[in-house]
């Protein structure tokens, strides 16, 4: 069901961070990595309309039951700790980041900081994912997809007919999304960009809990190892597993 704007005011956070630091911050983040890609800094009421209701694929995915909704209304959350969805390279190429989460979660700088970083070079894996399944398509139908000049937004892809299709059937496919998670997730963690002394124990559990779904799956999704995608992602799947053994994790469903 739509949220209902009347019953449910999304009371906002004390603003210790504006928008426009954030949004320094994500453009200084982006630049150092070379990402040149427009960030859409969104608001939290429209962040969770758009988490718990066109989410290109379902939330159960995840792990998290049919029917629950994330809440972002601060004054309301008693639980302000959880981890809530905070940003997505959306299906048209669009990088969208829930700006006020450094505000929700009472952040000091340096963790805010620690944050954007994570989330623009997380995104950013998705991003260079989301650009190799355009050139995929497009060469699949023919197009030579030039170099210099590589797809960018979905517009791109729409120009060729049956291209936006064909795109759609792997961007949204849950495994696919399942498996390119697994991809991302273990890249950051071998390459330092997300590591267990920047979070706490708790926090360390919960993300390599989450990959162990995506990777093995759970009621809702058979997971990347039993999908038609499981070859590609192999050596992805290999290094998850690699971080579970090496932490002495045992896996867990995510906490919600």
């Amino acid at each position: 069901m739509p949220i209902n704007k009347s019953d449910k005011k999304f009371v906002r956070p004390p603003e210790k961070f504006s928008k426009q630091q954030i949004e320094a911050w994500v453009k200084e983040e982006a630049q150092t990595i070379g990402l040149d890609l427009p960030i859409d800094l969104v608001e939290t009421e429209e962040w969770a309309d758009y988490v718990n209701h066109h989410h290109f694929v379902p939330n159960s995915v995840e792990d998290i039951p049919e029917g629950y909704e994330f809440d972002y209304n601060w004054a309301k959350d008693e639980n302000p700790r959880r981890g809530l969805p905070c940003a997505e390279v959306i299906e048209t190429g669009q990088f969208r980041l829930w700006w006020d989460r450094c505000n929700y979660y009472e952040m000091p700088e340096d963790k805010c900081r620690q944050f954007i970083k994570g989330a623009v070079r997380h995104e950013y894996g998705h991003y260079i994912q989301w650009q190799k399944i355009a050139i995929t398509v497009l060469s699949a139908i023919g197009y030579n997809v030039d170099s210099k000049k590589l797809p960018a937004i979905l517009t791109d892809v729409e120009a060729f007919a049956g291209a936006k299709e064909a795109f759609m059937r792997i961007w949204a496919d849950p495994a696919h999304y399942q498996c390119r998670e697994v991809e991302v997730y273990t890249t950051q963690i071998e390459n330092g960009e997300m590591a267990k002394d920047t979070m706490s124990e708790s926090d360390w559990v919960r993300r390599l809990s989450a990959v162990y779904v995506y990777a093995h799956g759970n009621k809702n999704s058979p997971g990347c190892e039993n999908s038609k995608w499981a070859l590609e992602f192999s050596a992805f799947i290999k290094k998850a597993d690699e971080l579970f053994k090496a932490n002495n994790i045992q896996p867990q469903k995510p906490v919600k």
